[in-house]
């Protein structure tokens, strides 16, 4: 099957092990940059529903102060 998500800007999984492996892994966010999205992100580790609210809020929170995508992900992994 051909998934073509070109248009697609930004996809997040927020979900337990949805980027085990890393960036040279055939894990979801990786799988669907080679389909066409600009940027992905997951999570290598085991995430809870209050963990996951926390930093989704936090993440717009810092986009929307002009964050960059990868400014955000690095003020919230450290």
């Amino acid at each position: 099957m051909n998934l073509e998500l070109s248009n697609m800007k930004l996809a997040i999984y927020v979900s337990c092990r949805s980027s085990v492996g890393g960036e040279q892994a055939n894990n979801l966010p990786n799988l669907t940059v080679q389909q066409g999205t600009i940027t992905s992100i997951g999570f290598a580790d085991t995430v809870n529903c209050t963990f996951a609210d926390d930093w989704l809020n936090d993440f717009f929170d810092l986009l929307n102060e002009g964050k960059t995508v990868e400014e955000a992900c690095g003020k919230l992994s450290g």
